[in-house]
């Protein structure tokens, strides 16, 4: 019982577990790009590609949500902060991993031929969070009348699901 009252506590204050999955996000792309690129000059160089392309993530995912159903003048905090959760979930590791290289981002998310064990993370780690967040929607229309299936809470839910199993496949398969 606690751990459901635990659960649907979550779900009341959805703009609160939004901001806290997107910062659990957020500080660790910052700690791996730390880890990565340890403190020298192009630190900081990094640390602004990766805020850059982030942003510009959120307002594509923003947009992508709204042409596919997401309301566009109500629940526009919400919209964003699920946007800005799916941009730290695939664009912020990629910017991590990949930097400004541009041919590693097509050969790994054009061309869907990584190499490297790494690479090949971001992509099934990526992909299962837009596909979970996709399958999340499903359950939005339905007649249910249940909490959880407020706009956006089952895409979260379905994203950091998707993450996660994508995340776990990705180094399973790589064993």
């Amino acid at each position: 019982p606690d751990e459901i009252r635990m659960v649907f506590s979550l779900l009341d204050d959805i703009d609160g577990t939004i901001r806290q999955l997107a910062g659990l996000y957020a500080t660790v792309s910052v700690i791996g790009l730390v880890m990565k690129t340890g403190f020298r000059k192009s630190l900081a160089f990094d640390l602004v590609w990766t805020i850059t392309l982030t942003f510009v993530g959120t307002v594509v995912f923003h947009v992508m949500a709204v042409l596919f159903g997401a309301p566009l003048l109500r629940n526009v905090e919400q919209t964003a902060g699920f946007a800005l959760l799916l941009s730290l979930m695939t664009v912020a590791p990629a910017s991590v991993i990949l930097k400004s290289n541009c041919s590693k981002w097509c050969r790994t998310f054009l061309l869907w031929t990584p190499i490297s064990v790494t690479e090949i993370l971001l992509v099934v780690s990526s992909l299962g969070a837009v596909i979970g967040a996709w399958l999340g929607a499903f359950v939005i229309p339905l007649d249910w009348d249940r909490p959880w299936q407020v706009w956006p809470i089952s895409c979260v839910m379905g994203a950091v699901a998707g993450h996660l199993t994508g995340c776990t496949l990705g180094g399973v398969g790589l064993l």
